[in-house]
């Protein structure tokens, strides 16, 4: 959002009455020279930047546009943009305009080009508007289409609402830089934007601070923009600023910024965590796929609810003839499933071998107490591997010990 920067009243100004309305004479331009052209024109574009308000000045876009035939529909388009391309600078171009000053003045680029350390040429006015005004058009379509016909047109949105919460701060620290601007002497130092956000009631909180900072970063890069030389408009607004001006603008912008990066920091850093909501047991182990049972080896699995917070979990693989030993890790001391993976079991202890005969032994398995079953797995004299834990529709799940 492009602010329009509150600036020193031009001496010219305390002889006019009504400021805002007032629109300075361009008559004559044709005899001037260039150097009285381009002075008359710099005043008239310093004075309406200065005097005019900035909702005024959005408002003398839309007027130029109805003036220069473009649709009712292109202007409501226009004012549905949210991107800032129709601003107060856009404005005071179409002001001119209206003043009756020329498009273009052959004259005044002359004298432009004879002055040390210029470069370019003076482009007509018209070049700046209708750019802005096109992506104006373009952007608020694009807005008017993602719009629901049925969404209600007093709905505030979040951010709004926000930024309503913390206006009076931001009002405050507006009130502060106009202080800077009309100021020959600011005391930078004493300005301490932080106290001021701690202090605030209700609590600035961390979208606030996001919101503030946000607010004043936008006026920052306009700054830098116009040190750069980036943007002529810009430049020519901020010409009443000398260098040590700007930078010491620059400072004060970066101590509001800074203010608030400070606060989301803190608010990051003391924020409560919040407690996971409790799964059911039964969703935990609603993806495990598993056997039920084997007719032929007359073994069934039990509930895999029961896999849960549980120390041993024993299994058999009836496609590879596979019994599993998980064994809980010693410093979690229980197991559980994430989706179809067992999970807190010990990579060490915990084993898998190949059964010869998977009928005699799961019989004499199935028998053995729980004192017996530590040795069960010595017993068996093939080869032992490391398991992955998974289960799938080929796994019995034969035995789990709390």
């Amino acid at each position: 959002m492009m602010r329009k920067t509150k600036k020193i009243k031009s001496q010219s100004s305390t002889s006019v009455r009504n400021p805002s309305k007032y629109l300075f004479k361009f008559d004559d331009c044709e005899s001037m020279d260039g150097k009285t052209f381009h002075d008359l024109k710099q005043s008239a574009h310093k004075f309406y930047y200065e005097e005019t308000k900035p909702a005024d000045l959005v408002n003398e876009v839309y007027v130029w546009m109805k003036n220069n035939a473009y649709s009712s529909s292109n202007i409501s388009d226009a004012k549905k943009d949210k991107k800032n391309n129709i601003n107060p600078i856009i404005g005071v171009l179409c002001k001119l305009m209206r003043s009756g000053c020329p498009d273009y003045n052959e004259k005044e680029n002359e004298y432009w080009q004879s002055l040390k350390g210029t470069n370019g040429n003076i482009k007509p006015i018209r070049d700046y508007i209708i750019p802005a005004v096109q992506s104006a058009i373009d952007n608020g379509k694009l807005i008017k289409d993602e719009i629901k016909e049925d969404t209600p047109s007093n709905v505030i949105s979040i951010q709004d609402r926000m930024f309503e919460q913390v206006e009076p701060l931001v009002s405050k620290f507006d009130n502060i830089i106009d202080q800077f601007i009309s100021s020959k002497r600011f005391d930078l130092k004493s300005f301490e934007p932080y106290k001021d956000i701690i202090s605030y009631e209700p609590a600035i909180k961390l979208a606030h601070s996001t919101i503030i900072s946000k607010y004043f970063i936008n006026m920052l890069d306009e700054l830098k923009a116009a040190i750069n030389g980036e943007c002529d408009q810009l430049v020519e607004a901020y010409s009443y600023m000398n260098k040590s001006k700007q930078k010491n603008f620059v400072l004060l912008l970066e101590k509001i910024i800074d203010a608030c990066s400070v606060n989301k920091q803190h608010k990051k850093s003391t924020r409560k965590v919040r407690k996971p909501k409790e799964v059911s047991k039964e969703k935990l182990v609603s993806k495990v796929k598993y056997k039920e049972r084997d007719i032929d080896l007359q073994i069934a699995s039990v509930n895999p609810i029961e896999l849960l917070d549980s120390s041993e979990i024993w299994i058999y693989n009836t496609k590879y003839k596979k019994i599993i030993q998980y064994i809980a890790d010693p410093l979690i001391k229980t197991m559980s499933i994430k989706g179809t993976t067992i999970i807190g079991f010990d990579t060490v202890n915990s084993k898998q071998k190949t059964l010869r005969k998977p009928e005699e032994q799961l019989k004499e398995f199935a028998g053995l107490s729980k004192a017996k079953l530590k040795k069960f797995m010595d017993i068996i004299k093939t080869k032992d591997s490391e398991p992955n834990g998974r289960i799938n529709q080929e796994c019995i799940i034969l035995k789990v010990i709390k």
